[in-house]
């Protein structure tokens, strides 16, 4: 059975994946306007740098395939979160889930926000995360097929 910790983490790793993958896109993108700059600059022989522009611009695709396929991904995963979040039943566990896994907000931050001292939203992360491993589990029941949820 998953554990909604690792679930909610998975989600947050996943997003900070697609933002890696995002930087070193827009890395490429650079590369390619430095290939296209020495293309335009060359006099006579400008055809000579085509090969590596194209080479780069394969890259580029390659990588906007994967963010795409990722950001799939985690849309999928967040609206799984989101459905188990959904389910418990205090308003203020499901705040603080969300601010931090499906936000990706630090501890202070979501303190601040609630007007609660930062350990009294981490106690309502530990209960909160308890009971979504009871949903969790509640729903590997229900589906035998082995979802999720």
């Amino acid at each position: 059975m998953v554990k909604a910790v690792e679930l909610f983490n998975k989600a947050r790793l996943l997003d900070m994946e697609i933002d890696t993958l995002i930087e070193e896109s827009q890395s490429i993108r650079d590369m390619a306007t430095r290939v296209t700059s020495t293309i335009n600059d060359m006099p006579g022989a400008p055809l000579k740098n085509n090969d590596r522009f194209q080479d780069t611009m394969i890259s580029l695709i390659d990588y906007e395939r994967k963010i795409n396929s990722r950001i799939d991904e985690l849309v999928n995963l967040k609206q799984e979160i989101n459905d188990v979040i959904g389910k418990l039943p205090r308003l203020e566990h499901r705040i603080v889930l969300a601010k931090r896994y499906l936000q990706r907000k630090r501890w202070e931050q979501i303190a601040v926000e609630m007007k609660y001292e930062e350990r009294q939203v981490r106690r309502f992360k530990t209960e909160a995360l308890n009971e979504a491993d009871k949903i969790l589990s509640e729903n590997v029941r229900e589906c035998p097929t082995g979802s999720v949820i």
